[in-house]
């Protein structure tokens, strides 16, 4: 993530938790979606 950051310019620490608990988010509705998918 850190990369990420540095690649966008991103300083600000706030930005950084925002940005950083939108991605975790996502990737874990990705990760439930593919689990309850496959139990079907």
């Amino acid at each position: 993530m850190e990369n990420y950051f540095c690649a966008k310019g991103i300083m600000d620490d706030a930005v950084k938790v925002n940005t950083a608990s939108k991605f975790l988010t996502d990737i874990t509705l990705l990760w439930w979606r593919g689990r309850t998918t496959n139990k079907r």
